[in-house]
């Protein structure tokens, strides 16, 4: 995983104070349900590469097809090997050592823990007589890897060097921790003593590897991070009131620009069609993975996008250049189509048809529209009407979760609307869950289609309408009366034990006075 920062690392000790503690204390239910759990947890991150399990639960386990990544179920392991390493410390010194003769010593623990400290301490040996064989295997390893391990040959004695230095501490505490473990049993140090050394020892290591990450160094100009780019500034000069998104293209590595996006825009409050997110839906995916840039004519004109940042003078048709200096050359879209619109006609495609359609530039948005072959209720569709120049859309509400619109449609006209399709029945075998957004013409809800793959799209009759779409699930809806009603009876519960505890108190007032 190259692009994570460190490694998931909960400590040497801990690991193998978790693996005693499995042995141990298997008897024990909590720590059978802990070691099942981590068992479990860690074949299902391996992903496809352990399908048996994991396709098991990504297609039948509701919900667990949001995981971003397998490697994600990781954290039930960080959460139960940490409670089995403590478990296993408590075992030890819960036995009492042999001299202090209340009982029989545990022989089969003290056996596991003198052979264990032996086995790491010849380990922490071979590591240190051995270690440049160790080094030269470990640097072939990186070779045998293919094109990365080539990559990384500048780095080859660097990171040998790391790992014969893990290779050492590791086997140092882990022999360590078992050997004082041995003593304590046979009297050699307290109880006290010897938990603070193992904590010292696991603190030390965990502080090590946290060490390697990126070290966090303040910034001096943090501010100039949040202050508004030149481009920006110019837009809001001409003081658009309309609904657009802006597009930065400028690939000079400044944050916004293409490849630096980090959804930069959003610090101020515009719409971007570019940026990151970890869950963002499949079908923009696809457009990224299909289109290879946003940099395409037709994906502009489509959403909405009004205004392109380049850091150079381009000559791309329909954009007209209204503000420039010498690392900054804003232009605004005149072939842009606004957030919601009506088209000609709507055609059946495939997916992957509709995706090469906006690529190769070869249809126009304001045209056609795509719905795709598997749509249901293809009937609704197939009569659509072409607007005529009495056809409007006006938006008279904007927000995150609601838009409404107020609609003259000329005939059975077809409204695209350019922001994310997600809607429908989610099936998880056990339950239905109604997902994703809504909308009601003059208050009775109707459907949304799927439109140019990713986008919404609505039949809307003749006449005047207020179009009404609103992001209101069912999951959400159901959890917040039932988070409601629970804190409704928690509040009505502590209200009546205050009131209870109050009939008590004078009760027992009334009692005293009349002893």
């Amino acid at each position: 995983m190259p692009f994570v920062d460190v490694a998931m690392y909960m400590g040497v000790v801990v690991f193998f104070l978790a693996l005693f503690s499995m042995v141990v204390n298997w008897k024990d239910p909590l720590v059978r349900f802990l070691t099942i759990l981590t068992v479990i947890a860690l074949l299902i991150s391996f992903g496809r590469t352990f399908s048996v399990i994991y396709d098991l639960m990504f297609y039948y386990f509701p919900f667990f097809d949001k995981f971003r990544v397998p490697s994600m179920i990781l954290v039930l392991v960080q959460l139960s090997i940490p409670i089995l390493a403590g478990l296993g410390l408590i075992k030890i010194i819960s036995l009492k050592p042999a001299s202090r003769g209340e009982k029989e010593p545990n022989l089969k623990v003290e056996k596991i823990l003198r052979n264990t400290a032996i086995v790491f301490g010849l380990l922490f040996a071979i590591v240190l007589l051995i270690a440049s064989p160790i080094k030269d295997w470990f640097i072939q390893r990186i070779v045998d890897s293919g094109q990365r391990g080539t990559q990384l040959q500048p780095l080859y004695e660097y990171m040998s060097e790391m790992f014969i230095n893990d290779a050492r501490l590791a086997f140092l505490f882990s022999g360590l921790t078992f050997g004082l473990a041995y003593a304590y049993l046979k009297s050699k140090l307290s109880a006290d003593l010897l938990v603070v050394t193992i904590i010292f020892m696991i603190v030390i290591d965990l502080f090590r590897i946290n060490l390697r990450g990126e070290t966090y160094v303040e910034n001096e100009r943090i501010e100039a991070l949040f202050e508004k780019p030149d481009y920006l500034r110019a837009i809001d000069q001409l003081n658009d009131k309309s609904i657009y998104r802006v597009l930065n293209l400028k690939q000079d590595g400044s944050i916004g620009s293409l490849y630096q996006n980090s959804n930069f825009l959003a610090y101020f409050l515009h719409y971007d069609i570019y940026g990151y997110s970890g869950i963002k839906p499949r079908s923009i995916q696809d457009y990224y993975d299909v289109l290879g840039s946003p940099a395409n004519p037709t994906f502009w004109r489509m959403l909405n996008v009004k205004y392109i940042v380049f850091d150079k003078n381009v000559n791309y048709p329909g954009l007209q250049l209204i503000y420039s200096n010498e690392k900054t050359f804003l232009y605004v879209n005149q072939n842009a189509l606004p957030r919601a619109y009506f088209v000609n006609r709507v055609e059946v495609q495939p997916a992957l048809q509709i995706l090469n359609l906006v690529k190769n530039n070869q249809f126009d948005p304001l045209e056609v529209a795509f719905v795709e072959e598997d749509i249901e209720d293809i009937e609704d569709i197939e009569d659509i009407e072409s607007p005529d120049s009495t056809a409007s859309v006006n938006i008279s509400v904007f927000k995150d979760e609601q838009v409404i619109f107020d609609v003259n449609a000329s005939g059975n006209n077809f409204l695209f609307i350019g922001d994310t399709y997600m809607t429908g029945e989610t099936d998880y075998k056990l339950f239905q869950v109604r997902t994703g957004w809504k909308v009601f013409i003059d208050g009775n809800e109707t459907k949304i289609y799927r439109a140019n793959h990713g986008f919404r799209g609505i039949v809307v009759s003749a006449g005047n309408h207020k179009v009404e779409i609103i992001y209101a699930p069912e999951s959400f809806e159901i959890s917040k009366y039932v988070a409601l009603s629970i804190s409704s009876l928690v509040l009505l519960g502590l209200i009546a034990a205050v009131f209870i505890e109050y009939r008590k108190k004078k009760k027992s007032s009334v009692i005293q006075s009349v002893i």
